[in-house]
């Protein structure tokens, strides 16, 4: 049995309450990164101790979605933010902050996928409002196709409105979306 399987099989050890393994010392010494793989492959037969410290994966995606609400005001602030500078005239930092918020944005729909798939929960079950995530992108549709025609006719000011107003109730959605997703991981939890 090597390392890897001896984690594999501590992490599943409680019937629907999979962990995950979140630090691992062997002899009393802690394995980086760098080396993890390599010592998972070796036999566990290999060391005097191993010790293994685990989290439940519920208590984790909920860490990580309290990460992910956090970047998603720090995208929407973004997106205000370029909203403003282009109101005042200010287009080069505009478009920074219009990066930022792209960049920002797709940290934040990538955690949400695999938030939802560790909790295998079905993302066209999540509702807000009535509203699926389905409708939520749909709602989506319109600003980003708005601003996309805004920028390749270069109306800076068709943008910053865009930006401003457009946005401001599909991203409201969205978090309650999250906000929904991280509610069902603390119940995974109890």
């Amino acid at each position: 049995m090597t390392v890897g399987d001896l984690a594999t099989e501590v992490g599943m050890a409680i019937p629907n309450q999979p962990r995950i393994v979140v630090s691992l010392h062997c002899d009393g010494q802690l394995v980086e990164q760098t080396s993890l793989q390599a010592v998972l492959a070796r036999p566990a037969a290999d060391f005097q101790t191993l010790e293994l410290r685990t989290q439940p994966l519920s208590a984790m995606v909920r860490n990580i979605l309290a990460e992910t609400i956090d970047l998603f005001h720090q995208a929407d602030q973004a997106r205000q933010q370029a909203g403003l500078s282009l109101v005042e005239g200010r287009t080069e930092e505009a478009m920074n902050h219009l990066q930022n918020f792209f960049n920002l944005w797709r940290q934040v729909q990538e955690a949400m996928i695999v938030s939802a798939r560790a909790l295998e929960v079905d993302l066209d079950s999540l509702n807000v409002g009535g509203k699926t995530l389905m409708a939520v992108l749909d709602t989506m549709r319109k600003p980003l196709n708005d601003l996309k025609d805004a920028r390749v006719n270069r109306d800076h000011v068709v943008v910053g409105d865009v930006l401003q107003y457009e946005f401001a109730d599909p991203l409201a959605d969205w978090l309650q979306l999250l906000t929904t997703l991280q509610q069902q991981a603390g119940a995974a939890e109890a």
